[in-house]
């Protein structure tokens, strides 16, 4: 339990920051979210090859999260694009469990979302920073909380394996909708300047 609190504060800081200044703090956000999603990522990953196997899973979740982070800070001038492919992530590990999807169908569904996400990040750019800074700062929120109020939790891992949580999904899915929301107006109201320049 005390994993879970702290867990639960550290998703709900970085999704915070995320969030409402994602914009600001973009290439420091954009690290602290390729370790969150690669370590997600990994367990997915080590899931489809031993499910069930923790230690694989942790081993997996350490070196991918840690391997996204790097990229993201380092490669931060493709910031852009790596924003939008983790924008695509989010919704296929959101997706995948909501369709029944597990194993590799649910890493294919992730990396497919990731690749629709880059596209998209391709074409509409700064607009894409604050809509997956804000997505993603939502989603780091809800989990985060959900951690603290169990009605609330969208998914849930047993066994290395995200599921959806079907009878607190609906409410959970408005308010994480309503948050990324929110964030996106807050963030785009305060970015007009940076949205005219031509610096990314």
């Amino acid at each position: 339990m005390a994993t879970d609190v702290l867990v639960g504060v550290v998703l709900i800081l970085i999704g915070a920051l995320s969030l409402f200044f994602g914009w600001q703090l973009f290439r420091l956000i954009l690290a602290l979210v390729g370790l969150t999603y690669g370590a997600a990522i990994g367990s997915l990953i080590a899931n489809s090859i031993a499910p069930g196997e923790q230690t694989l899973a942790l081993i997996l979740a350490i070196i991918v999260g840690l391997l996204l982070a790097i990229l993201a800070g380092v490669l931060w001038s493709l910031a852009i694009y790596i924003s939008g492919a983790f924008l695509g992530a989010a919704v296929g590990l959101l997706l995948a469990p909501s369709i029944g999807a597990m194993g590799i169908t649910q890493l294919v569904i992730v990396l497919g979302a990731a690749f629709i996400g880059l596209l998209l990040a391709i074409m509409l750019r700064k607009t894409i920073v604050i809509l997956a800074t804000a997505v993603n700062g939502a989603g780091l929120v809800m989990y985060g909380v959900s951690l603290f109020v169990p009605s609330l939790r969208v998914v849930t891992f047993v066994n290395g394996e995200m599921q959806i949580v079907s009878d607190s999904s609906t409410l959970a899915l408005v308010i994480l909708v309503v948050l990324a929301l929110f964030g996106f107006l807050v963030q785009y109201n305060n970015s007009a300047a940076w949205r005219r320049s031509t610096v990314l």
